[in-house]
């Protein structure tokens, strides 16, 4: 591997004012950097060199930073790609690209934004660079288009970048494509892994129909026959609820799931009760049938998208659903100024309500 000072003399010689010896340092410097050398030392000169007057100096300073900056962030796919899609010098709408995700590489998905219609052009090559990039937090919306021209199928790296800009698309995107969505939703396939597709699937579908106000198509995906498909739907009623959007709907879809044969369904549910109550939601006037289901809750290990292992199965009992409810009606109870109810929570004969409206200390 290269030391500082064989990096550091590089980098001096970026600023040479013939072109041949700044590219062969820019080049050297790439390659360092794949090596693994710091270029700390060489920041400032490899950031001037984005502006150099030679279009190959330019790439390579590019791709020396990002392999700097990225490559034990596990981008190095996406770095391989552009490296591919920019030899020679890039087109200069390519190589703007680059030199501008380059200077913003601390800031991944500003960075991968950038480069998204880049790598677009490369599909379905580039699948697994955008994939990498999407999960760092970039906006793969803009190759739409691109990867639909590759026929996504389910349950493929194409599929699952589909699904990852579709996430990223306005509601009305996602309802034109409603029809696909429910394919992927409904389809016969026996293997479990299967279900993060209907979890994903649904979830978009799912939102988009709230945000635009399709209460039916939302009710539908809620009460749908697969487990998968409803867990992923009480997280979007629960974001509505918590919005103040179509709240007494929100509130008999998620009671009645709190008691879901699946637990994934179950914990979604319960968990998006807590968190619409713990974010102010006006839910004062429903304190009471909070209070009356929390005995009964209980949270189950089975019927997940993602079956549990044994860790997250001993976390799981160490939750209670019931302390959890418990612990929102009683909130509810000291916004509404019910003292007998949060009196008859406190000394509920199940411990777990007892707990859990114990942990409000507010009075009212």
């Amino acid at each position: 591997m290269s030391n500082r000072e064989q990096v550091q003399a590089a980098g001096r010689r970026l600023s040479d004012a013939t072109a041949a010896v700044r590219l062969a340092a820019a080049a050297e410097l790439h390659r360092m950097a794949r090596e693994r050398a710091s270029l700390l030392p060489v920041k400032d000169a490899l950031v001037t060199a984005l502006e150099d007057t030679v279009g190959q100096v330019q790439v390579d300073a590019a791709l020396a930073l990002l392999v700097d900056s990225w490559r034990f962030a596990g981008l190095m796919p996406v770095i391989d790609e552009l490296r591919n899609l920019t030899e020679g010098g890039a087109p200069g709408a390519a190589r703007a690209a680059l030199t501008t995700a380059a200077s913003l590489r601390g800031d991944v998905p500003k960075a991968g934004a950038v480069l998204v219609p880049l790598l677009a052009h490369g599909l379905p090559r580039t699948v697994e660079a955008l994939r990498r990039l999407a999960g760092q937090g970039a906006d793969v919306g803009p190759a739409l288009a691109a990867i639909e021209r590759q026929s996504p199928a389910p349950h493929t790296p194409m599929g699952d970048l589909w699904l990852s800009a579709l996430g990223r698309t306005e509601p009305r995107q996602v309802l034109a494509r409603s029809g696909r969505l429910r394919g992927w939703m409904q389809a016969d396939e026996a293997d479990w892994r299967y279900d993060d597709v209907r979890h994903r699937a649904a979830g978009l579908l799912c939102r988009a129909a709230l945000q635009s106000g399709d209460e039916e198509l939302a009710v539908e995906i809620g009460q749908h026959p697969h487990a998968a498909v409803r867990e992923a739907a009480m997280g979007a009623w629960a974001e509505s609820l918590a919005a103040g959007r179509l709240q007494r709907q929100a509130i008999a879809l998620l009671a009645t799931a709190a008691e879901d044969v699946a637990g994934g369904v179950r914990y979604a549910a319960v968990k998006g009760l807590c968190r619409a109550v713990a974010a102010g939601a006006n839910l004062v006037a429903q304190r009471r049938a909070l209070a009356e289901l929390a005995p009964r809750a209980e949270y189950l290990s089975t019927g997940w998208t993602h079956p549990l292992d044994a860790a997250a199965c001993s976390d799981l009992r160490g939750e209670s659903a019931a302390a959890d409810l418990a612990e929102a009606a009683a909130t509810l109870a000291v916004r509404a100024g019910d003292a007998i109810l949060l009196a008859e929570l406190r000394g509920h004969a199940n411990p777990e309500v007892a707990r859990g409206a114990s942990a409000n200390r507010q009075e009212t």
